[in-house]
């Protein structure tokens, strides 16, 4: 059992290198809007200088942490109703 759960979250600022080719790799700086889809691959979509960039999850190297998403406070779960 993990003691602390990890995880990706949204608005955080990362370091991201990954691969463009077998032999060669980008590193570049963004913050993380949530994940997408291209093709049938898992894409990570970071904000970099006011662009989207859609990154293949299984081409990612390393990611850094360099600045914690501001802290939410807690949602009040509130009831809804389905209809249909």
């Amino acid at each position: 059992m993990m003691e602390q759960e990890y995880r990706v979250t949204v608005g955080s600022r990362y370091s991201v290198v990954h691969r463009i080719t077998a032999t060669q790799a980008e590193t570049f700086e963004g913050v993380y809007r949530g994940m997408s889809v291209i093709g049938s691959d898992t894409a990570l979509v970071f904000d970099v200088g006011g662009r989207k960039r859609m990154v293949v999850a299984s081409l990612i190297s390393v990611m850094d942490e360099l600045e914690a998403a501001p802290e939410e406070p807690e949602k009040k779960e509130t009831s809804s109703a389905y209809y249909g």
